[in-house]
């Protein structure tokens, strides 16, 4: 998350929400089509309630930790899907 101000007058933030795969190698890891934007935040001032935010995004991370169904296309089978949270991100959200 970084705040920056859209138009020329600075009275007006967004901060965006954006999730990296890292995944994939380093030189894709950040670029535009493999990072997933969860939300922006808008107001005139930085966000002094961060948790009414990133509350849902909490919840979906858990239960993807926790898996979920997923499709395996090649082998035509169901499988339990439970991706790793970056330690980064969890002392985050801890941090919050």
């Amino acid at each position: 998350m970084d705040g920056f101000a859209p138009f020329k007058k600075h009275n007006k933030t967004c901060w965006p929400i954006i999730l990296f795969n890292h995944n994939l190698p380093p030189e894709n890891c950040f670029q535009k089509k493999y990072c997933i934007h969860v939300a922006t935040v808008l107001g005139p001032k930085k966000p002094w309630d961060w948790d009414s935010f990133c509350w849902p995004l909490v919840q979906e991370l858990i239960q993807l930790e926790l898996g979920v169904k997923a499709f395996d296309a090649i082998n035509q089978a169901l499988f339990l899907l439970q991706p790793i949270l970056s330690w980064h991100l969890v002392t985050f959200l801890l941090w919050l």
